[in-house]
């Protein structure tokens, strides 16, 4: 939101949560369901996939964005409310549930306030939770002081409903949010069907890399440094023209513009726009670090090379919920040199790898007959026909 539409949404909050919010709770409407995700920053992974679907079986379903988003999807016929505006603020309150990918100031930054007097809140997870813990696992709330840790505490993501895909992944919810084991329910993973559909299209000769955003100043910087020695390398340079593939830069979403490499050229590009998993989905190479598309490209049974090259520094800040170094479907270089190294001598297509990437999707990702989406909405639907 801008800084404008910021300080009207919180001047005439009290307003919405102390006067209106009651009146409109009493018109409540039978398949209303307002979703979002990312902050209202973009429509993507489950909550974009569960969104979809719930508007494809005819549901009343609108998704909460920002004002550059809401032009971008309402040019695609997607059902929209710009996040904060008087429209949002009562399809809130009138929804028949409530859904979210990563908190409640996915919808709006003051719903905290209304805990405890809404419909439903159905939790979905932006992607698959098998990477990165939150909730009671975050290092920062276990270092902080007992007036930090009670706030933290109570921003913590809050919700009636837990959606899990897999056995793994309920196990991972369990363990960072045990004050809601109760609150599990199977039927998760709405954007997997994305993933699986990807095995069929063509693969083109492309080197991604996404590597997760950090978070602290030293960490971006140390990132920028690692992603200005590949683009610099004169041998990777080379194999990648001599063999006719480009390496693609992917950004993550809280990734400022600044910190984007401003020298790029081919065999090198920045991936931009809405479609740069389109890209992830057709690459031969996936390089990574702790982002959860690790898991999400297993489903194409294609090789990865993890280039985790700041690991302890980064669990400082963030929990992992996997032993990093026994990961053993893609090779770990920790350096650029041996990063460009499993590249240039392709030793990421080594036969046993292969064998590990296929035993790793079997365990993580679930087999499902059918759409991932559309179990997700029929497993909301279901927990709402049941009394809380």
């Amino acid at each position: 939101m801008t800084k404008r539409s910021l300080v009207w949404s919180a001047a005439w909050a009290p307003l919405w949560i102390l006067v209106l919010h009651p009146w409109w709770q009493r018109q409540k409407r039978k398949s209303l369901w307002v979703v979002g995700g990312h902050r209202g920053r973009d429509y993507a992974d489950n909550a974009g996939a569960l969104h979809a679907e719930a508007s494809r079986q005819g549901r009343d379903a609108f998704f909460i964005a920002r004002r550059d988003l809401e032009g971008q999807l309402q040019t695609k016929g997607v059902k929209t409310l710009r996040q904060g505006s008087f429209a949002a603020r009562r399809a809130i309150s009138r929804a028949e549930t409530l859904i979210y990918s990563h908190g409640e100031d996915d919808l709006d930054p003051a719903m905290i306030l209304l805990r405890g007097r809404t419909s439903a809140r159905v939790y979905l997870g932006h992607s698959l939770s098998l990477m990165k813990g939150g909730g009671v696992t975050d290092p920062i709330l276990r270092k902080a002081s007992w007036a930090r840790k009670a706030l933290l505490t109570w921003l913590m993501t809050d919700c009636d409903h837990f959606l899990y895909s897999s056995e793994a992944e309920r196990e991972n919810f369990a363990l960072c949010y045990p004050q809601h084991r109760s609150k599990l329910i199977e039927g998760g993973g709405a954007h997997l069907d994305f993933w699986f559909q990807g095995a069929s299209l063509p693969v083109k000769k492309r080197i991604f890399w996404f590597p997760t955003f950090r978070d602290t100043k030293a960490g971006n910087a140390l990132l920028r440094q690692q992603i200005r020695k590949v683009l610099d390398n004169s041998r990777l340079k080379e194999w990648l023209l001599e063999h006719d593939y480009e390496l693609v830069l992917g950004t993550h979403i809280n990734t400022k513009k600044s910190d984007h490499p401003v020298k790029i050229a081919r065999p090198f590009r920045l991936a931009e726009g809405a479609n740069w998993v389109d890209e992830i989905r057709q690459s031969a190479l996936l390089i990574s670090d702790y982002s959860g598309v690790v898991f999400d490209f297993l489903a194409l049974e294609r090789p990865q090379l993890l280039f985790a090259f700041d690991l302890l520094d980064y669990q400082k800040t963030r929990h992992l919920l996997v032993d990093y170094p026994s990961i053993d479907f893609a090779l770990q270089p920790t350096s650029v040199d041996e990063l460009v190294a499993c590249i240039v001598e392709e030793r990421y297509l080594e036969p046993s790898l292969q064998k590990k990437i296929q035993k790793a999707r079997a365990h993580y990702l679930p087999a499902r007959e059918g759409s991932f989406a559309r179990a997700s909405v029929e497993a909301i639907a279901q927990a709402l026909e049941t009394p809380r």
